[in-house]
C-alpha cells in the first residue's frame, strides 16, 4: 500500500511540476507577446518617420530646384515675349521653339479666364464697367507661366470690374 501511495503522490508531484512548467511558458508567451508588441508599435513608428522625412526631402529638393531655376525660366520667358510681339516667320518658329522645350520641361502657359483669379493673374489695367457684377478678365497684357503648379510670372491682365456706388 505504502507504494501505492507513493505512486499516486509522484503522479500529484508530476502534475504539480507539469503545472508549474505551463505557468512559465504561458508567462514566457505573455512577455514575447508584450515585447512584439513594442517592437511592431517602435517598427510602425519608425516607418512613419522616414515617410515624413522623404516627404520633406522631397518638400525641400523641390525647393530648392525652383529657386535656383526659376531666375533662368524668367529671363526665357522675357525673351518669349519678346519673341511674341514680331510679326516675321523666324521669330514665331524661334517662339515656338523655346516654348516647347520649356513645356518638354514642365512649364505650362496659364490658361487665362473670364473670371479674374489673383493667384494666377496679375491685373495691370483697370476698367470700370457698370453692367458687370464681379471682376472679368477683358484682355491679356503679358502670358503667364507656371511649373509643375508654380507660378513662375502671373498674366498681366486688363480687367473690368464693377461699378460701386
Amino acid at each position: 500500500m505504502d507504494l501505492d501511495n507513493n505512486a499516486v503522490l509522484s503522479d500529484a508531484d508530476l502534475a504539480s511540476e507539469q503545472g508549474n512548467e505551463t505557468a512559465k511558458v504561458l508567462q514566457e508567451l505573455g512577455e514575447i507577446r508584450e515585447e512584439l508588441f513594442i517592437l511592431k508599435d517602435l517598427f510602425v513608428r519608425r516607418l512613419h518617420d522616414d515617410k515624413q522625412k522623404s516627404q520633406m526631402i522631397h518638400t525641400l529638393d523641390e525647393g530648392a530646384r525652383f529657386a535656383f531655376i526659376e531666375p533662368f525660366l524668367t529671363d526665357l520667358i522675357l525673351v518669349l515675349d519678346r519673341l511674341e510681339k514680331k510679326d516675321d516667320d523666324f521669330a514665331r518658329s524661334v517662339y515656338e521653339e523655346i516654348y516647347d522645350i520649356l513645356h518638354r520641361r514642365g512649364v505650362e502657359r496659364i490658361n487665362v479666364t473670364e473670371g479674374f483669379n489673383p493667384a494666377l493673374y496679375n491685373a495691370v489695367k483697370s476698367n470700370d464697367n457698370p453692367e458687370i457684377a464681379s471682376v472679368a478678365v477683358t484682355g491679356i497684357v503679358r502670358n503667364g507661366y507656371t511649373l509643375s503648379g508654380r507660378v513662375i510670372r502671373a498674366a498681366e491682365v486688363i480687367v473690368d470690374r464693377p461699378v460701386t456706388k
